[in-house]
């Protein structure tokens, strides 16, 4: 409690979190020489210095608010840093679809099925976290915020990082691959099925390996060496 006129009492509670501050003006009389200086003089004794909502103390004092908690203060809950992310430069998550030319007509035996990348083109980049923006208590405690956590992205085959370790490129022409955390570039493709509808047309930069048939009416095409298992 603290005393500022013999005929009323300013008592503070503060929250077990300390993320909240309430007064409670106990008088039995209407006429008292309250003020905000007093409000806050009780305030400060208590040891709350942030987050004081000025206009909730001066309506407390004006309208005469007795016997009732009015909260006073309140803390500021700690923002947690965005993780980092990796911004592709190829199409990851490749979806076949027949390629459809500006005259609109559909070609089925185009479906995208290999990504090719070249020697030097930028694979993927990092988008760093961001740091975590700290709280405060009412008594203005720091309350620590997490920072985001970086992203995963390391080179494997083929693959080299910038100097500054933030950008990915390709060191050769290839196909690439990225798991776990980790972009490589295949300069060999693998084809466990047959060349045909669920393909389409093959155009790669590297060499091909096919482990079925090429189908009547497809096309496979390739800079490096060309090698099926099955019949054309």
């Amino acid at each position: 409690m603290a005393d500022n006129e013999k005929n009323f009492k300013i008592d503070v509670r503060i929250t077990q979190d300390e993320m909240s501050a309430y007064i409670i003006i106990i008088s039995k009389e209407e006429e008292i020489a309250l003020n905000v200086e007093d409000v806050l003089n009780a305030l400060k004794e208590k040891g709350v210095i942030y987050g004081i909502d000025i206009s909730a103390v001066e309506r407390a004092v004006k309208e005469r608010i007795f016997n009732t908690e009015v909260q006073v203060a309140k803390g500021k809950e700690p923002v947690p840093g965005k993780n980092g992310d990796v911004k592709f430069y190829f199409d990851l998550k490749r979806e076949f679809k027949p390629k459809i030319s500006e005259d609109g007509r559909v070609d089925f035996h185009d479906l995208g099925y290999i990504t090719n990348v070249l020697k030097g083109q930028l694979l993927a980049e990092k988008i760093p976290p961001t740091r975590g923006i700290p709280g405060y208590t009412v008594k203005g405690r720091i309350i620590p915020a997490k920072d985001g956590k970086e992203p995963k992205l390391f080179p494997g085959k083929n693959v080299i990082f910038s100097e500054d370790r933030n950008k990915l490129f390709s060191l050769i022409d290839g196909s690439p691959v990225f798991h776990d955390g980790k972009l490589s570039v295949n300069p060999v493709f693998e084809i466990k099925g047959d060349i045909g509808p669920k393909t389409g047309n093959i155009d790669f930069l590297g060499s091909l390996k096919i482990y079925g048939n090429v189908l009547t009416g497809y096309r496979v095409k390739a800079q490096g060496d060309i090698e099926i298992e099955g019949y054309v």
